[in-house]
């Protein structure tokens, strides 16, 4: 048996080490995309792993909206980070959120995400980290601040995103050039040869995922946007997706 934990963090940074967690979702679901748990969501203020690293919180005055800054120089694509947060209304939520809603601790987000991994899959089932970008950044962060959570996942893990927007070469008839596997960073990653959007028109998930898609950079909309993801691929690439999870002797 096989299952997948569609996973998602909004962070402060890209810079595994250095960002604060502000946000986590997560579901369980099947290898074909079907939920077997709802979709949590939690706000986080999991800080910097990195020796010397810079906590930043979202913060807000009566005279200023909420703002992100950060009390040292950093990067534009960590300054981007911040923006998006900001843009999306995380910073806004989390703030309204109140102290006793904010997880503080991957200790704590580890334990709710293992309790939601063990109350939907078999003691001796297989769970894959799966959602858009885990490979190398997800699946990073939730092994080195969500160790008892790691602990329960397997060390190779599903990226979605990357199946959705790379191509392999010239589409055929049936609108897939090719499925392949590569090694990306910590886990697999899952290419198919046909972007998503032709993945999704063809196969009638296109309103879906719209409807999904309003809500960017927020950590429950892209594990939702991940699971819709999920069963467009099963759909066009199933048999090839269970050779890659080693589930050829497993019954359809």
């Amino acid at each position: 048996m096989r299952a997948l934990l569609m996973l998602d963090f909004e962070t402060t940074a890209l810079d595994v080490t250095g960002l604060t967690v502000l946000e986590a979702a997560w579901a369980v679901c099947d290898v074909n995309g079907t939920q077997r748990s709802e979709i949590q969501q939690r706000f986080t203020a999991i800080p910097p792993q990195a020796k010397g690293g810079f906590a930043v919180i979202p913060e807000r005055t009566e005279s200023q909206p909420a703002k992100i800054v950060w009390t040292q120089r950093t990067s534009s694509a960590n300054q981007r980070a911040l923006d998006m947060a900001v843009e999306s209304r995380l910073a806004d939520e989390w703030i309204d959120a109140g102290e006793d809603a904010i997880i503080k601790t991957g200790n704590e987000l580890s334990r709710l995400i293992r309790d939601t991994i063990e109350q939907h899959c078999a003691p001796d089932e297989i769970v894959y980290v799966a959602g858009s970008g885990v490979a190398r950044f997800d699946y990073s962060i939730l092994k080195s601040r969500c160790p008892a959570a790691h602990h329960r996942v397997h060390y190779r893990a599903v990226d979605t995103g990357v199946a959705c927007t790379t191509l392999c070469g010239e589409n055929t008839g049936e609108g897939i050039r090719a499925v392949y596997l590569t090694k990306g960073g910590s886990g697999l990653v899952l290419v198919a040869g046909s972007p998503y959007f032709q993945m999704d028109r063809t196969h009638g998930q296109a309103q879906e995922w719209v409807r999904g898609n309003t809500d960017p950079h927020r950590a429950a909309a892209d594990v939702a946007r991940a699971i819709i993801t999920q069963r467009a691929l099963w759909e066009l690439v199933g048999g090839p997706m269970r050779k890659l999870l080693g589930m050829e002797s497993e019954p359809s």
